[in-house]
């Protein structure tokens, strides 16, 4: 199968596929990987794809979704907002500052360089999506989902350094 086709697909149906994505997930933000880890997925199958339905699509990502949801029930997370509301109640400012401490070592020596850019910039700098993409040259999608997967890793990262 052509891969200007599976492109077209997605372009087409972008939306209704986020929807969905939303539907199932409640997050805007697993929406997004959902429906990015299916193109990509599509992506890699497509010399075996005759052709790529809008059912296809559709399926693929509600079954992504799916799985999110599921991971996300067995694995509960909070934000980076909670955390730090949780920080904040910390005993004494010297467990505030530890915890701080932690984290920025955590953002620092634990995350890719382009999370980090977008974590920096989007809760630091508190700059729009698109401000961040043309800075960094990627889609405001990729920023989103930078950003998540870095909240997510730093998120990890804490939990299990709390818990030694």
């Amino acid at each position: 199968m052509e891969s200007d086709k599976i492109t077209s697909t997605f372009q087409r149906l972008r939306q209704r596929l986020l929807g969905t994505a939303v539907r199932i997930t409640g997050n805007s933000d697993d929406a997004a990987d959902a429906v990015q880890d299916a193109f990509v997925k599509l992506w890699t199958r497509r010399d075996s794809l005759d052709e790529l339905s809008d059912g296809v699509a559709v399926v693929t990502v509600r079954n992504l979704s799916i799985d999110t949801r599921r991971q996300a029930n067995r694995h509960p997370r909070e934000s980076l907002e909670q955390a730090s509301v949780a920080a904040e109640s910390a005993s004494s400012d010297d467990d505030r500052r530890s915890a701080y401490r932690e984290v920025m070592n955590i953002i620092e020596h634990q995350i890719t360089p382009i999370q980090r850019q977008v974590l920096v910039m989007r809760d630091m700098e508190e700059r729009s999506f698109d401000e961040i993409a043309q800075r960094l040259g990627i889609t405001p999608e990729n920023a989103r989902m930078s950003l998540s997967r870095a909240r997510k890793a730093v998120r990890e990262c804490y939990r299990k350094r709390v818990k030694q």
